[in-house]
């Protein structure tokens, strides 16, 4: 992956890291334009004026009006193969909101951010209408992150759910699958060190829970994610497991539930 940076945090040894000033709408900043019987559904997570792919960040306007200009930010981080562009920068009409940039991250999405919002069954209303002949090109299937279906939504929330959602990490940080002794290499985004390259240790755990009979079960340890903070020179592995459960537990009985981990 490779992240264009618009910012002078590099020379300073690190990248902004926040989703929200990545790419999207400060709309606090311009609720002064904002009338005051408007402005309560502006502000609000719902509100048609937030980017619904970050509904916090910078970079998007809805209405080409000179005044939003001068209070706009940019953000600090893009996708080189989906740029912010003058052309893209007012996107006209919300429900056009499909057609902008994907945003350029190095932290975590948000659940209430799509896609993860889509893959949890609920995708934000789109003009299907207008632009569904663009489907193709939404940058999400573009990418291969997703199919055509994230955006049309057919059948339940039920039905819909897709377990993408459960992952919160930025989409060109998603991998199907780690072994845990995978190499990394991150350039410039150290802040001593050009390069700085590493090797997961490779080392995997034994994981048991509690089958509920009195004994314990094994389960496969997966690698759930990796964060890597260059500013700390840390590496944390998350390992994982799971089995079917014989039924639902309260949350009382989970705090009590044994598990053993062996290294």
């Amino acid at each position: 992956m490779c992240i264009r940076d618009r910012s002078d945090a590099r020379r300073a040894g690190a990248v902004d890291a926040r989703a929200e000033q990545e790419y999207g709408f400060e709309l606090q900043a311009l609720a002064s334009q904002i009338p005051s019987s408007q402005r309560a559904l502006a502000l609000s997570a719902a509100s048609p004026w937030r980017y619904p792919r970050n509904r916090a960040g910078r970079g998007y306007l809805v209405e080409d009006h000179p005044a939003s200009y001068e209070r706009l930010e940019l953000p600090n981080l893009e996708d080189p193969r989906d740029l912010l562009t003058p052309e893209r920068l007012v996107v006209g009409d919300p429900d056009h909101w499909p057609l902008q940039p994907l945003p350029a991250s190095f932290t975590w999405i948000e659940h209430g951010a799509f896609p993860r919002l889509g893959w949890f069954g609920e995708t934000p209303p789109w003009d299907a209408e207008e632009i569904e002949r663009y489907v193709t090109m939404f940058p999400e299937v573009r990418f291969g992150y997703a199919t055509p279906e994230l955006f049309r939504q057919e059948g339940s929330i039920e039905q819909r759910f897709d377990r993408r959602a459960l992952n919160g990490a930025s989409l060109s940080l998603r991998f199907p699958k780690l072994r845990g002794n995978e190499r990394f290499i991150l350039i410039h985004l150290h802040p001593r060190r050009p390069a700085w390259s590493f090797r997961l240790p490779g080392e995997r755990p034994k994981l048991f829970v509690d089958d509920r009979a009195g004994g314990l079960t094994e389960v496969a340890a997966h690698v759930a994610s990796v964060s890597i903070e260059p500013d700390l020179d840390r590496v944390s592995v998350v390992w994982s497991g799971f089995t079917r459960a014989r039924r639902v537990y309260p949350d009382s009985e989970l705090a009590q539930m044994p598990f053993q981990v062996r290294w």
